[in-house]
């Protein structure tokens, strides 16, 4: 008799447990994005809503950010956030310091109608084959002002001129 009761109590705490945890999380719903941004890769270039191909992006810290990666090219990419390239075997290969290390990115995606949206923190790098897309939001650290990179590390795609600048200001 007793095990019955547990069988059938246990189940019922955890869901309740559950929905309060749940609805205490998604209580504040989604963050406020400040800035919106599209940015598409292709042959050999970035270039953020139409504009100029590789042209200075801009981002102000503690703004909320949402990017919106498209891969229009016909090559896949590997798209890197950073500052002191690193060089292997005479080619580009990473930065010596990483902009999203230790930010908190929400990662959305999907393609064939298999969509995901997971927090990671620690991004490195973006693979985006052709067509893909992919969207990225986080908030701008206050203590990484300043110029960084945005580079594709795919062989010969950086010498090719697949790099923009990525400043970060810090507003009054």
């Amino acid at each position: 008799m007793r095990r019955k009761w547990m069988t059938l109590l246990l189940p019922t705490i955890l869901i309740i447990c559950m929905v309060v945890i749940g609805s205490s999380v998604n209580a504040h719903g989604p963050k406020k994005v400040d800035v919106k941004l599209r940015l598409l890769s292709g042959e050999f270039f970035f270039m953020v809503d139409d504009g100029q191909e590789n042209a200075p992006i801009i981002l102000k810290a503690g703004e909320r950010v949402q990017i919106y990666f498209e891969n229009i090219g016909f090559e896949n990419h590997m798209i890197h956030f950073g500052r002191g390239l690193v060089y292997e075997l005479d080619q580009p290969d990473a930065y010596e310091e990483d902009f999203l290390m230790d930010v908190g990115v929400q990662v959305k995606g999907g393609d064939l109608g298999m969509g995901f949206d997971i927090d990671v923190v620690g991004l490195t790098h973006l693979a985006l084959r052709p067509e893909a897309r992919i969207v990225l939001e986080f908030t701008v650290p206050q203590g990484k002002a300043g110029e960084w990179e945005l580079g594709c590390f795919v062989p010969k795609h950086y010498e090719a001129g697949m790099h923009s600048v990525l400043n970060v200001i810090v507003t009054e």
